[in-house]
């Protein structure tokens, strides 16, 4: 399948922007996706026509976010209407990064780009193309459909960034397996609370600690890091339907929480913006290791097969990430995990009672307890795992695979206590918690849960 994307920024004063895109298939019919039309809040999609190879229109029918187009190669024209002049997130029910658009700025991601919603199975059998039209003179634009052919999952996940000016910065990163270009905008008129300089020592020290402890990284030759900053008021904005948080994707990596720190310690329990910003990119940046998503197939070393249970892919591609990411910004900046080991722990420790439900990262505390008395760790787990995927580059199927490379590579047959806390139908025992925080050198911490 070949796709031609332009868009066209000709009508952005008026807060519209104009998609074309040309489609060429196999196919007697092609199902494409457009979750702009399911989001309704503030965004429209109008105009929509299909047109065929010589200008006939093309039967086609609009059920929730799908077009169903009864032609192998035809063209599909839209404009997308938002009123937001200020970056507002992520929707919360579908899959859609809010647009933005006024004077000095244009923004559009994830979800605004109609795509075969087959991709995930097309793999190589797609070749797509992107291009702006009409951007205004002297903007420059900052993005990871970089020209030429894109991969799948860019085109399902994604950002554009134009503006009359932007604060850029560059980086080169010395890898054990070559050079790895860091790009970072900082959004037209904000600033962050940290220099360039600063943010560039800490990645380098921090891809150091991965390549040292994980592994080293591949297929990753130019990482964008795009900070947008959402005002204090986005969730009112939005008719409280978004959240600010962040994401990472194929080249690039985006920011989009307000310099709010009432926000910070409500949504993330971090007291400063700064905070936020590290914590945030750390974890980011780990998802090039493990992620919860299919288009990880083109970004990390493990991603989840299709059909693998949900809470299975959190637990190796979510919580797998903040158990490591945590511990080492505090490291790194106070000397000692210990606020992870002693609150965070606490935290879930109340969490899993309060909920009668297994917390994810008390169960990884607690086996990776257990693997250090066998004198291993958790961190010895992670690496074989992606050890041994990086090598075959094949999804996981499920929480089994940690449980087959446990036994496999380190020689391990984890107890069934363990498995099922893993597998989040067994809490802990309370002996169980004790014992891991004592081996760390830590008592719970019997305080009121702030979640």
């Amino acid at each position: 399948m070949n796709i031609t994307i332009e868009t066209d920024f000709l009508q952005y004063l008026n807060q519209t922007l104009n998609f074309c895109i040309h489609y060429e298939s196999d196919e007697a019919h092609v199902a494409l996706t457009l979750p702009a039309l399911k989001v309704k809040n503030g965004v429209e999609v109008e105009g929509l026509t299909v047109t065929g190879e010589r200008g006939q229109d093309v039967p086609f029918t609009i059920a929730d976010d799908t077009l169903s187009i009864a032609a192998a190669s035809f063209e599909v024209a839209y404009a997308i209407q938002t009123r937001y002049a200020e970056c507002v997130g992520s929707d919360k029910e579908v899959d859609f990064v809010y647009p933005f658009v006024n004077a000095e700025e244009i923004f559009i991601g994830s979800g605004v780009i109609a795509y075969p919603s087959h991709i995930r199975d097309l793999d190589e059998k797609i070749h797509a193309q992107f291009r702006v039209i009409n951007l205004p003179s002297d903007w420059q634009m900052f993005s990871n459909l970089t020209p030429g052919s894109i991969s799948p999952a860019v085109l399902d996940t994604f950002f554009v960034y134009c503006a009359v000016t932007q604060n850029l910065s560059q980086h080169v990163f010395r890898g054990m397996n070559g050079q790895i270009v860091f790009r970072l905008c900082v959004q037209h008129g904000k600033n962050i609370p940290m220099t360039p300089e600063d943010l560039w020592q800490y990645l380098d020290t921090y891809g150091h600690w991965l390549e040292q402890h994980l592994v080293p990284m591949r297929h990753l030759q130019e990482i964008k890091l795009l900070i947008l900053q959402a005002p204090a008021n986005f969730a009112e904005l939005a008719n409280d339907r978004s959240f600010a948080t962040g994401e990472n994707m194929v080249g690039g990596i985006v920011t989009y929480a307000p310099a709010d720190p009432q926000y910070e310690q409500r949504r993330f329990k971090y007291d400063t913006y700064s905070d936020f910003l590290y914590h945030g990119l750390t974890h980011e940046f780990m998802h090039y290791y493990t992620t919860t998503v299919w288009q990880g197939k083109y970004k990390s070393v493990l991603y989840p097969a299709a059909d693998c249970p949900p809470a299975h892919a959190r637990l190796i591609g979510e919580y797998l990430n903040i158990y490591f990411h945590e511990p080492y910004v505090q490291r790194y900046f106070l000397g000692s995990d210990e606020q992870f080991v002693v609150e965070t722990m606490t935290r879930a420790v109340h969490m899993e009672q309060d909920r009668q439900q297994p917390h994810p990262l008390l169960s990884l505390f607690l086996l990776d307890a257990y693997l250090r008395r066998m004198k291993h760790s958790l961190l010895a787990l992670f690496r074989c795992m992606l050890e041994r995927q990086q090598s075959r580059r094949r999804p996981y199927d499920s929480v089994a695979f940690l449980f087959d490379v446990a036994r496999e590579d380190l020689g391990i047959t984890l107890p069934v206590a363990y498995k099922e806390m893993l597998l989040g139908t067994r809490t802990a025992e309370p002996a169980m918690i004790e014992a891991a925080l004592r081996q760390r050198g830590y008592v719970l911490i019997q305080t009121q849960d702030k979640a």
